[in-house]
């Protein structure tokens, strides 16, 4: 229980290999009973080959699953907490953050442009849900209300923050100036990805900095 209390954000960040051109990155933000911050790379997976937007459509999804909590102590329901939450229970809330980003590159009068890009989003969040009853303590309830309503906040801004930068990457990648090659502008475009994909990740790194305490008290 001591250790719950002194929940913190565990993030971590990896790379996966769906595209073809730009790849596409993963963020993993988790609300964890540890002060610690732990990170992990992966590498990266790109060919040299372009990746036609033509080929297939992008999308932005979210998807919620509900962890139950109940209890009619503190005791029962931090214990509640340990059984449930995600990662063997040592973790408050956990989101993956899936970045599908995709560029169409043309060639025309001896110049190269980004004829389309766009990027598309995934996002599968597990969160807590109060599921004591009516009857359960009002005390009790209202810690457990309050703990699944911050915790929910916290993994929907983390959502945010990759919604702005789903846009920005696009956006970017679309702005890129013509190259006579190819090759280089897809070069060019790779390198600022993945850019972009590193600001994200120090984006989100500083929210669970700014808002850790908040958390630690929360249980």
């Amino acid at each position: 229980m001591r250790s719950l209390a002194r929940a913190a954000p565990v993030l971590a960040w990896r790379v996966k290999s769906r595209m073809l051109a730009a790849g596409s990155g993963v963020f993993m933000s988790a609300v964890s009973a540890s002060r610690r911050f732990a990170w992990a790379a992966a590498r990266v997976a790109a060919a040299g080959l372009a990746l036609l937007i033509a080929g297939g459509s992008v999308e932005t999804r979210i998807d919620i699953e509900a962890y139950p909590i109940s209890g009619r102590t503190h005791a029962e329901l931090v214990g509640s907490v340990k059984l449930h939450a995600p990662m063997g229970g040592r973790v408050y809330g956990i989101g993956f953050i899936d970045f599908d980003p995709r560029f169409e590159t043309r060639s025309e009068m001896g110049v190269c442009r980004v004829a389309a890009a766009d990027t598309g989003l995934k996002v599968e969040l597990r969160v807590p849900e109060w599921r004591g009853g009516s009857d359960a303590p009002k005390g009790v309830a209202r810690v457990a209300r309050n703990f699944e309503r911050v915790i929910r906040a916290h993994e929907m801004h983390h959502v945010a923050i990759a919604k702005s930068y789903q846009k920005r990457i696009a956006a970017a990648v679309k702005a890129l100036e013509p190259e006579k090659s190819c090759w280089a502008l897809r070069d060019r475009a790779e390198a600022l990805i993945q850019r972009l994909k590193a600001q994200h990740r120090d984006a989100q790194r500083a929210f669970d900095r700014r808002t850790w305490r908040q958390l630690a008290r929360l249980l």
